[in-house]
C-alpha cells in the first residue's frame, strides 16, 4: 500500500528533489519507513493531501462570445472648417 508524506527538510532521492513542506503522494511503504527513520518525511494529513491536489476543472466551460465590430464614431458638432462658410453666407448688415 502507498502512503502520502510531507518533506521535513530539503532532500534528493534518486532523480527527484523535494523541498521543505512538499507533499509526496503514493510513496511505497518500505521507502516511507526508511525516510521516516532518517527524519526526512512524516505522514501527511488528509488536509495536506487535499491542499496539494490540483484544483478541479469546470466540467463544461462556457463558450466564449466572438468580439463585436467597432461602431463608427458619430459627429456631434460640425468641424471648424465647416462653420466658416456658413458665416460667410449670412446676409451683410444693412446700411
Amino acid at each position: 500500500m502507498s502512503k502520502n508524506a510531507v518533506a521535513l527538510r530539503r532532500f534528493t532521492l534518486g532523480d527527484s528533489g523535494y523541498l521543505l513542506g512538499a507533499v509526496i503522494m503514493g510513496m511505497a511503504d518500505n521507502q516511507f519507513d526508511d525516510l521516516v527513520a532518517c527524519e526526512l518525511v512524516r505522514e501527511a494529513t488528509d488536509a495536506e493531501v487535499e491542499a496539494a491536489l490540483p484544483p478541479a476543472e469546470d466540467p463544461a466551460p462556457k463558450p466564449s462570445k466572438p468580439r463585436q465590430p467597432r461602431k463608427p464614431a458619430t459627429k456631434t458638432q460640425p468641424a471648424p472648417a465647416e462653420a466658416e462658410p456658413a458665416a460667410a453666407q449670412a446676409e451683410p448688415p444693412a446700411e
